[in-house]
């Protein structure tokens, strides 16, 4: 008969392991663990056919310019500079300051004049989301790149 009531006894201490509680404490675990600046930006593109995704990425904010940076495990990536980060369409070359580079390894492809185009859709909550596209040149050896259905999101916008 002590045995009976031993495991009544031990099924009473265990009231706190109800699903109620145990959904409470998930819910405290989880929010507790969530920072804002955990999120990493994402940045892909179809290069030269192939689809390209970054591996890693960062950005860099000086002399009034910010520029997003993707890097691919086979030592490609991608530059975009910016001058300034609102919604709209810009043309990406040189010429404007802003502009899109492309770098296999050390080489160097920069946009042909007038060829690159860039689209920011959205710059809410500080964070800009949009698509991108270029023709690229290199001056080393005249080799031609080009980027397609460009895409990025998570860059700050400030």
């Amino acid at each position: 008969m002590r045995d009976k009531f031993y495991f009544r006894d031990r099924m009473t201490d265990f009231k706190f392991m109800s699903p109620r509680y145990l959904l409470a404490l998930l819910l405290i675990l989880t929010f507790s663990s969530c920072q804002k600046d955990s999120f990493q930006p994402i940045m892909s593109a179809v290069v030269k056919g192939k689809v390209w995704v970054a591996t890693s990425t960062t950005y860099f904010k000086g002399n009034g310019d910010l520029q997003y940076v993707g890097f691919e495990t086979d030592d490609s990536r991608i530059i975009i500079s910016l001058h300034s980060v609102s919604q709209g369409t810009f043309v990406m070359d040189s010429v404007n300051g802003s502009f899109i580079q492309y770098y296999e390894g050390n080489k160097l492809y920069e946009p042909k004049q007038g060829s690159g185009k860039l689209v920011i859709s959205s710059t809410k909550h500080g964070v800009a989301t949009g698509t991108f596209e270029i023709n690229a040149i290199s001056a080393e050896d005249s080799d031609l790149v080009t980027i397609t259905d460009g895409s990025f999101d998570g860059f700050p916008s400030e």
